[in-house]
């Protein structure tokens, strides 16, 4: 079984950037709260099966080469993190990633296999 540091409890990588899709680079601490946390939400839903997405009105997107799985599962921890430091963060977005971060504790195999997570820090 996979051991994997709950959102809540992981370390932010300071140096880890997200990249828009206009090819700009942003620390998640540099970013507003609900920007970071459509970008989450975004990347989650479309690298979770249907059965563990979170929120209404999900849309599935593709993404460009620079997307791989690894940077992607990346995004998640990454940007995850990050959210679990913010105070202000809506109801809704406290229960969805409240939600996201269960399946850590719920599926620890599934989530490391369908993030591509190696690095378990």
């Amino acid at each position: 079984m996979t051991d994997l540091v709950p959102l809540d409890r992981r370390e932010v990588d300071l140096r880890w950037r997200w990249r828009s899709r206009d090819g700009e680079h942003h620390y998640p601490r540099d970013m507003e709260t609900r920007h970071l946390f459509h970008t989450l939400r975004m990347v989650w839903n479309n690298r979770m099966p249907p059965h563990m997405r979170v929120g209404e009105r999900i849309r599935l997107y593709r993404f460009g080469s620079h997307y791989s799985h690894a940077y992607l599962g990346k995004a998640v921890l990454q940007i995850g993190a990050e959210l679990f430091r913010r105070t202000d963060l809506t109801g809704l977005q406290q229960r969805e990633l409240e939600e996201m971060a269960a399946w850590f504790l719920k599926d620890q195999d599934l989530i490391a296999q369908t993030l591509c997570i190696e690095d378990q820090s």
